[in-house]
């Protein structure tokens, strides 16, 4: 991506920001690659960095295109003396040079779908790490699921796994876990964003699923990996040859 002035509105941010079991879900099961120094490529409003802050981490860097995002970023992440905080406004690919030597960790959480040339923005990825170290992906799945939601907040695409594992084993990381997540979501975004072709999340809507789907998805998917789901999760290392 070229250097260039971004801008994003982050309704959908917004809304998404009720959605505190979702996050503590996704979180339990990125937490086991996070290692001490952690770069997060888009951090939106900070929903996901300020939980990054009460792990045992040394430093949490922050790459956001969006400058009015980094003004959110910045104000709700003053205070926090136990961890080196960095916020870099700009593209990952552009800003490689200004990250932590000792990187070893990188994570894209709802970020990779809203960048075109996703193949090249994975390659920065191995490039940013230490060798051994990992990476934690987290997008929207099912490209039949694909709407206009999901165009109204510039989703390039929805992710099938097989093409994002291809993608990320031709990048020379090795995949860890990769797996579908969310699978009672699907028919009700099926039904909201294909069916009735809504283009916008309320906040009630994060608010009524948080409470009552999501504890029952992620009791139901402890026990067994659905062989779909309404997001991906993806957990690799970087090959040390």
């Amino acid at each position: 991506m070229k250097n260039e002035k971004f801008t994003y509105a982050g309704e959908d941010l917004e809304a998404m920001s009720h959605a505190y079991k979702y996050r503590e879900w996704v979180l339990s099961k990125i937490e086991p690659v996070i290692g001490d120094h952690v770069v997060e490529v888009g951090g939106g409003i900070g929903d996901f960095s300020e939980m990054f802050l009460h792990r045992s981490i040394k430093s949490l860097t922050i790459v956001e295109p969006s400058e009015d995002m980094c003004g959110k970023l910045n104000a709700r992440l003053t205070g926090y003396d136990n961890v080196k905080i960095n916020i870099i406004n700009g593209f990952f690919g552009d800003n490689l040079s200004n990250l932590p030597k000792q990187t070893d960790t990188v994570l894209y959480i709802n970020t990779l779908e809203h960048i075109e040339d996703y193949q090249a923005e994975i390659n920065y990825m191995h490039k940013a790490l230490l060798p051994g170290g990992h990476i934690g992906i987290f997008v929207p799945a099912l490209s039949w699921l694909y709407g206009n939601f999901d165009k109204e907040v510039g989703h390039y695409r929805r992710f099938n796994k097989r093409e994002l594992d291809e993608v990320v084993k031709r990048s020379g990381f090795t995949i860890i876990k990769s797996y579908y997540m969310d699978c009672l979501g699907v028919p009700l975004w099926w039904l909201q964003y294909r069916l009735l072709k809504r283009k916008d999340l309320k906040s009630y809507q994060v608010i009524l699923y948080d409470k009552l789907f999501v504890p029952v998805n992620r009791f139901l998917e402890n026990i067994i990996t659905p062989p779909f789901g309404k997001n991906l999760l993806l957990l690799a290392k970087k090959n040390k040859d």
